[in-house]
């Protein structure tokens, strides 16, 4: 569980970097406000102390577990459209629309 969501830590402080320093958007700067954002939730909602602390205590692992996945998961697939700028921007609305919380989240504070 550890190694995903360290992975996407350190991917999350990549992208944000690059974006730091890159002007260029490969969706459109507003597409891409869009994913980071969302990306930064996926991130916080995988870190969730909970999902650990239910699989090792045993409770609700099966839902804890399938949770944390979906949430790298979605991270996954959120950081590729960043890093591709292949976006499906269906899905990417249907994502935000299953979880979004924080809606004034700033994803720029990953930066290094």
């Amino acid at each position: 569980m550890y190694p995903y969501q360290h992975d996407a830590e350190r991917r999350m402080t990549e992208i944000a970097d690059r974006l730091k320093t890159d002007t260029s958007f490969q969706n459109g700067p507003d597409l891409d406000l869009r994913i980071l954002k969302q990306l930064a939730r996926e991130l916080l909602l995988a870190q969730s102390s909970d999902w650990a602390f239910q699989i090792y205590q045993g409770t609700t692992v099966e839902y804890s577990s399938r949770r944390f996945q979906s949430h790298i998961h979605r991270f996954d697939l959120l950081a590729a459209m960043l890093e591709t700028g292949e976006t499906d921007e269906e899905l990417l609305t249907e994502i935000e629309l299953r979880d979004n919380i924080f809606p004034e989240i700033d994803p720029l504070i990953y930066r290094s």
